[in-house]
């Protein structure tokens, strides 16, 4: 019975202890001279180009979040979203067509080849997001899945995956990429 008291009092004293104290030591890193920690590209040759197929990207993906397919949409309406989707696509083809002949032009510059590179990544995300919602929108039309449930789908998942996928590399780049 004392062991179980002695017990009891230090298991106390470590939790007050942990309250009271101001200052409790966690494993953090020191941010106070922050800095790029990722890749540093210095000596991009076509740097407006690829800044602006990169914005080019990030507007398109602005647009995307406008696409709303419910469970409710109507056919018509899903052949409208799919005129909606083909025309990003077209866009999405233009920024690539723009890569392409980027790289073309510098492909002795390995940072131009590898900034194009990683926005390609971006650009194939996007793209592959938008084929998958138009699977599910062709799935939807031939009542193939149960539309009620779109969002619990498994042709919902690659959708959100490939969305998310392109955003976190934007979100890199933005933040851990550093262009001289």
């Amino acid at each position: 019975n004392k062991m179980k008291k002695t017990l009891n009092l230090f298991i106390m004293i470590i939790l007050v202890g942990a309250l009271l104290s101001p200052h409790i030591a966690y494993a953090q890193q020191d941010i106070t001279g922050f800095s790029i920690i990722g890749p540093k590209i210095k000596n991009l040759q076509g740097k407006d180009e690829l800044m602006k197929s990169y914005n080019d990207l990030k507007r398109i993906r602005k647009n995307l979040g406008t696409i709303s397919i419910t469970s409710n949409s109507t056919g018509e309406e899903l052949l409208q979203i799919n005129k909606t989707l083909d025309f990003y696509i077209q866009e999405l083809d233009n920024v690539n067509k723009n890569l392409n002949t980027h790289k073309a032009n510098y492909k002795d510059s390995f940072d131009d080849m590898y900034t194009a590179d990683m926005i390609k990544l971006i650009l194939n995300s996007y793209l592959l997001s938008i084929r998958n919602q138009q699977v599910l929108m062709r799935e939807m039309d031939e009542n193939a899945i149960n539309s009620k449930n779109i969002i619990y789908s498994e042709y919902a998942i690659p959708v959100y995956y490939y969305l998310t996928l392109g955003d976190q590399m934007i979100a890199y780049i933005d933040l851990y990429f550093e262009i001289l």
